[in-house]
């Protein structure tokens, strides 16, 4: 199972309102058929363009849900998730580190950021990698943590994200 390479093929993973609202349309039931899910998420006006596909793939990828008979379930690890999603800073944090262990554990996007690119700021006293040190494939990856709080982007520094 090499998930982590058909998430590469999407250019959009969604935001962190996007997969929520993905989510907790799965949590409510607890299980649901994907077809339905699709037609119901992509039929609602709270989202134009909602990457449905990219979405679900990556929920499937940190373990929040699973696909069996082309039915979605959501794991154990979802069932934490599921009560945390009130607390909008808690959810994201555990997103966050669920995805983070991820890529950690998968070898080859040990390629997305090189410990080596990875520098001390004295002036913000934190830790930055230039922008472009990340490559072009895994921009979904880095915009979609950046958007969780992993990195922060400093405007006095546009070529720099920072590690928080």
């Amino acid at each position: 199972m090499i998930m982590y390479k058909e998430l590469l093929n999407f250019n959009n993973l969604g935001s962190f309102e996007e997969i929520l609202f993905v989510f907790e349309n799965i949590s409510i039931s607890n299980t649901k058929k994907l077809e339905d899910l699709r037609d119901f998420c992509l039929d609602s006006p709270r989202f134009i363009r909602l990457p449905f596909s990219g979405i679900i793939l990556l929920l499937k990828f940190v373990n929040l849900i699973e696909i069996k008979d082309e039915s979605v379930i959501v794991t154990q690890s979802g069932n934490k998730f599921v009560e945390l999603m009130g607390e909008d800073e808690g959810a994201k944090l555990l997103f966050a580190s669920l995805l983070l262990d991820k890529i950690d554990d998968s070898v080859d996007l040990h390629e997305f950021l090189e410990l080596i690119q990875v520098r001390y700021h004295t002036i913000n006293n934190n830790y930055f990698f230039r922008i472009n040190d990340c490559p072009l494939k895994y921009s979904n990856l880095r915009n979609l943590l950046l958007e969780l709080g992993v990195f922060r982007f400093d405007y006095g520094y546009p070529d720099l994200l920072f590690i928080e």
